[in-house]
């Protein structure tokens, strides 16, 4: 008996893992960092997770990555929106 409330814990924190893993992409939900931004009057937003990132163009609009490990964001890695929403210098 003294071993059932380790073994909660233990239990505990493998759900707390499984949710921060299987974040964003596969769960829209479950992120570590948004960023939003509007330009000439479209809003949007990307998330990020442990194992991808979604990009939000408007409010029925969402393209994520594929799932991997660890992910680049740059130029081309983020589908362009019909507007100049997300900036690169």
């Amino acid at each position: 008996m003294t071993h059932l409330p380790r073994l909660i814990v233990t239990l505990l924190a493998i759900v707390f893992l499984g949710l921060v893993v299987f974040g964003v992409p596969m769960g829209k939900t479950i992120f570590f960092l948004k960023a939003a931004g509007k330009d000439q009057g479209v809003e949007g937003s990307i998330t990020f997770g442990t194992l991808g990132y979604c990009v939000q163009h408007s409010s029925t609009n969402t393209t994520c990555s594929k799932l991997s490990v660890g992910y680049k964001i740059g130029l081309y890695s983020i589908p362009r929106p019909t507007s100049n929403l997300i900036r690169f210098s």
